[in-house]
């Protein structure tokens, strides 16, 4: 009876696993603010969600132009495109501001949709921007 030789034994290199990428942080590409209906338009380096929703408390906007207040973002976001937000604006209380100042946290909890990356914020960036 004849047999088959066996076949030679391959080795296989070891499977590194190392730790995921950081993921990179949203950079806020354009900002305007419309204060006739008082919407906040913000646009990403790339698209974006909500998660889970907008937290308004960690948005200001202070009109120092048109009507001198600040306001918070109010309501449920919506998505004009896949890299820009619209977020409505509520509470029209007195601004010493003489600009149109927007700050923001990272509580703001926008985030990339392509890898999590966090939106860090902005302290007092003059809108429109850029």
């Amino acid at each position: 009876m004849m047999s088959n030789p066996p076949l030679p034994r391959r080795r296989r290199k070891p499977v590194r696993f190392g730790a995921p990428p950081t993921p990179q942080p949203l950079t806020l590409v354009s900002a305007s603010y419309d204060p006739d209906n008082l919407w906040l338009f913000l646009t990403f380096d790339r698209p974006v969600a909500v998660d889970p929703v907008l937290n308004g408390d960690a948005l200001r906007l202070d009109d120092g132009v048109t009507s001198h207040d600040w306001y918070n973002g109010d309501g449920t976001p919506e998505f004009p495109d896949p890299a820009t937000i619209k977020i409505s604006l509520d509470g029209g209380k007195a601004s010493d501001a003489t600009q149109v100042l927007l700050t923001a946290s990272d509580a703001t909890q926008i985030v990339a949709v392509d890898n999590g990356g966090i939106w860090e914020g902005c302290t007092n960036l003059v809108l429109p921007f850029p």
